[in-house]
C-alpha cells in the first residue's frame, strides 16, 4: 500500500444468529433445519436467539404471513416449523393445511397465545406435533426441538 493511501473494506455481516448457524453446521454433521413463522418482529427475534442456542439446530428461514411461510418452508426443506396461529394475512391453521399437502414430513410445533382447547384440537387434527402456550411453555417447545435434533 502506498503511503498516504487509505483503503476501506466493507464487509456485510449477517445477523449473528445466522452466522452462528453456519458455523455450527460445519461442526455438527447432523442438524435439524428449523423455519420460524411469527408475525411479531420482537417475538421472532427472541425466539430466533433461543432456538439458535440449541445444539444441532440451524435456522433456515422466517416468515410473518401465510404465503411466505408456505413458500419458505417448502423451499428451505425444513425439518421443523415453529408456528404462531395469528399471522399477517391469515392463520397458522391455514399454514398447517397447506403443509399437509406440500410438506407432509415436516414437524410443526404451534406456539401461540390462543391456547383454547378448540385451537389445540384443530392444530392436532391438521398434523401439529406439539401445541405450546407462548406465555408459559417456551421451555417445553425448546425441549421438544432438542429431542428431535
Amino acid at each position: 500500500m502506498r503511503r498516504g493511501t487509505i483503503r476501506i473494506f466493507l464487509q456485510i455481516i449477517p445477523p449473528s444468529g445466522y452466522r452462528r448457524a453456519r458455523q455450527r453446521r460445519a461442526d455438527c454433521r447432523s442438524f435439524m433445519k428449523v423455519y420460524l413463522v411469527e408475525n411479531s418482529t420482537m417475538v421472532r427475534d427472541r425466539l430466533r436467539s433461543l432456538i439458535l442456542g440449541l445444539k444441532g439446530v440451524e435456522m433456515v428461514g422466517e416468515a410473518a404471513s401465510v404465503p411466505e411461510a408456505l413458500q419458505g418452508v417448502v423451499a428451505s426443506h425444513a425439518d421443523a416449523v415453529v408456528l404462531d396461529l395469528h399471522l399477517d394475512g391469515g392463520s397458522g391453521l391455514d399454514v398447517l393445511r397447506g403443509l399437509r399437502e406440500s410438506a407432509p414430513g415436516v414437524n410443526v410445533y404451534v406456539l401461540t397465545s390462543f391456547v383454547s382447547e378448540t385451537y389445540r384440537r384443530a392444530a392436532q387434527r391438521l398434523g401439529a406435533r406439539g401445541f405450546f402456550d407462548k406465555a408459559s411453555e417456551i421451555p417445553l417447545l425448546l425441549a421438544a426441538l432438542s429431542e428431535k435434533s
